[in-house]
C-alpha cells in the first residue's frame, strides 16, 4: 500500500519510471506493474479446494430431499467421505442461508380491481373509564383501491369474525373474488407445509355462501398480505397507542372517524385516496339473503321478567314472563333476546361485571300503578269508616295513622268488617272504649266486644230452616276435663 502510494505520488510530480525506481530501491518492472493498477494492490487468498467441493451435486440433491445433516453424513461416508460431521454441518450451513434468503425474498405485485380483499385482526388493550379491556381490533382493505373497513370486538371466535367478515362486504358495497387471511384456529384447522388446508365447517359454510375463493397464507408468512399488515402498523401507531375513552360507544365513534380519515388520505403507492379508486373495484353483489346461521341459546324468562345470561339479569317485556326465549351474543359486545320466531325482543350491551340485575322498565310503571290503587283503598276505608261513625271517626283514623302509619286502613277495614257479626252500637261502643284506651287496633275492638252476635237475617217464608240449638260451656269444665276429672 506504501509503495503504491509513493509511485503514485512520485508519478504525478513528472517523475520518470527510473526515477521512480532508483528513488525508492524498486526495480522497473514494479513501477510498472504498479502504475497499471488505479487502485491500491490487496491481499487475495489463494482459493483452496474443500474437501465436501467433489460431493457438492449430491449434497445439494439430497438438501433438496429434505435430508437432515447425520443422513447426509451417512450417504456422503458410503461415498467416501471421511471428514467430521461437524465440517459437514458448517458446509451446510451456505444452503441454509439460501433458502432462507429466498425464503424472505418477496415480490410486490398489484391485483386487479375486484379480484382481492385482505383481512386480519390485532389485540389491543384499551383503557376504558380507567379500566383495562381487552379489544381485537378487525381490518379488511380491497387490494386494488386499499379501501379499509376498520371495527372491534370484545371476543374472537369463529362466528365473531364470520360477523365482521359480513359486514365489510355490506360496507365494501360488494364480494370480490378471493380473501387473503392468515391461520388462526377459528378459520383453519390445519395447513400443513405441503399446502393441505381443513377449514372450519362454519367458516367454510361462509366462504360458501358468498362465492369467495379463500387464499390462506404459508404458516409464518404474513407478509403475503401485506395490504393488509403495513396498515396495522399504522393503525397502531397513529391511533391504538395511548387511546383511552369513557365508554364502547365512544370508542365506536373514533373508530369510525379514523376509517373516514384512512380512506380519504392519498395513499404512497396508488397516488390517490382509497375512496377515489373505491368505485373502480367492480365487485360482485352482496347476496341478499344467505343460508348463514349464529349459534343462539335457549332461556326460560323468570316470572317477573328477567333472563339469566352469565350470572346477570337482562329484563325482557312482562308479556314474556315465563315463556321460553332465545339470547344469541354478537362481537362479545351485545346480547340480543328473540322470541320463539326468532324476532328480536331487545337488545343489550353485554355486561362485564357479574351478578348485576338491570332495572325493569315495566316494573317502575306497576309499582307506581300498584301505590295509586293503593292510596284509593286506603282513602276509601276512610271514608267508608267516617261514614259509619261519624261521631268518633276523626279521632279514631287520627290515632290509628299515629300508631300504625300505613297499616291504618287495615286495621279500619276489618273493624267495618266485624259490622257482618256485630251490632253497630256494639261496635260504636268497642270503640269509643279503644279509643279512650289508646289502642286503635282492629284485636283490641274485638276483644272489646260483647259475647252476643248480631241476629240472623237468613230468610224465613217460603221454608222453615231450624238449626240446632248450641249449649255454650264454662271453660272450667274443659279445665277439670284436662287435669283428669269428667264432665
Amino acid at each position: 500500500m506504501d509503495v503504491w502510494h509513493a509511485i503514485q505520488v512520485l508519478r504525478r510530480q513528472g517523475q520518470g519510471k527510473k526515477a521512480i525506481a532508483r528513488q525508492l530501491g524498486i526495480s522497473r518492472n514494479t513501477v510498472k506493474r504498479y502504475l497499471k493498477r488505479n487502485t491500491p494492490p490487496a491481499y487475495q487468498r489463494k482459493p483452496e479446494e474443500k474437501l465436501l467441493d467433489r460431493y457438492a451435486e449430491q449434497i445439494k440433491d439430497m438438501v433438496a430431499q429434505g435430508f437432515i445433516g447425520t443422513r447426509v453424513f451417512k450417504e456422503l461416508a458410503r461415498l467416501g467421505y471421511q471428514g467430521s460431521l461437524t465440517t459437514l454441518y458448517r458446509y451446510l450451513r451456505q444452503f441454509q442461508e439460501l433458502r432462507e434468503a429466498a425464503e424472505k425474498t418477496t415480490i410486490h405485485f398489484e391485483t386487479p380491481p375486484g379480484q382481492q380483499m385482505q383481512y386480519d385482526w390485532k389485540e389491543w388493550q384499551v383503557p376504558v373509564a380507567g379500566v383495562p379491556v381487552k379489544v381485537y381490533f378487525h381490518q379488511a382493505i380491497l387490494s386494488f383501491s386499499r379501501y379499509k373497513f376498520v371495527t372491534f370486538s370484545l371476543d374472537i371466535t369463529t362466528e365473531t369474525i364470520i360477523r365482521v367478515l359480513r359486514q365489510a362486504l355490506e360496507a365494501f358495497g360488494g364480494v370480490p373474488e378471493e380473501l387473503v387471511i392468515d391461520n388462526p384456529k377459528q378459520m383453519i384447522i390445519s395447513h400443513s407445509r405441503h399446502g393441505t388446508i381443513r377449514y372450519q365447517d362454519d367458516f367454510l359454510a361462509f366462504l360458501g355462501a358468498y362465492g369467495l375463493n379463500p387464499d390462506p397464507c404459508r404458516p409464518y408468512r404474513a407478509r403475503t398480505k401485506g395490504k393488509v399488515e403495513n396498515p396495522f402498523f399504522y393503525l397502531q401507531e397513529h391511533f391504538l397507542r395511548g387511546l383511552e375513552v369513557e365508554d364502547l360507544s365512544q370508542l365506536e365513534e373514533r373508530v369510525v372517524l379514523f376509517m373516514e380519515q384512512y380512506n380519504a388520505r392519498i395513499h404512497s403507492t396508488t397516488g390517490q385516496a382509497p375512496v377515489q379508486l373505491w368505485p373502480q373495484e367492480n365487485l360482485r353483489p352482496v347476496p341478499l339473503t344467505t343460508p348463514l346461521s349464529f349459534r343462539r341459546e335457549s332461556r326460560q324468562a323468570s316470572w317477573d321478567g328477567y333472563v339469566h345470561v352469565d350470572s346477570n339479569r337482562y329484563p325482557v317485556p312482562l308479556a314474556w314472563a315465563g315463556k321460553k326465549v332465545w339470547i344469541e351474543r354478537v362481537l362479545g359486545r351485545w346480547l340480543n333476546i328473540l322470541d320463539t320466531d326468532l324476532k328480536p325482543l331487545v337488545r343489550y350491551d353485554l355486561l362485564r361485571e357479574h351478578r348485576v340485575t338491570l332495572p325493569h322498565p315495566e316494573h317502575a310503571y306497576l309499582a307506581h300503578e300498584f301505590r295509586d290503587r293503593k292510596a284509593q283503598r286506603r282513602a276509601r276505608a276512610k271514608v267508608v269508616f267516617q261514614d259509619t261513625f261519624p261521631a268518633l271517626a276523626s279521632d279514631f283514623i287520627r290515632l290509628a295513622e299515629q300508631c300504625y302509619t300505613l297499616n291504618a286502613s287495615y286495621h279500619l277495614d276489618k273493624i267495618l268488617d266485624l259490622l257482618s257479626v256485630y251490632d253497630h252500637q256494639a261496635v260504636a261502643t268497642a270503640l269509643h272504649t279503644a279509643l279512650e284506651l289508646g289502642t286503635p287496633s282492629v284485636g283490641s275492638v274485638q276483644a272489646l266486644l260483647p259475647e252476643k252476635l248480631k241476629p240472623s237475617e237468613l230468610p224465613t217464608s217460603g221454608w222453615a230452616v231450624s238449626l240446632p240449638a248450641v249449649a255454650k260451656r264454662p271453660l272450667s269444665l274443659y279445665s277439670a276435663s284436662h287435669r283428669g276429672g269428667t264432665l
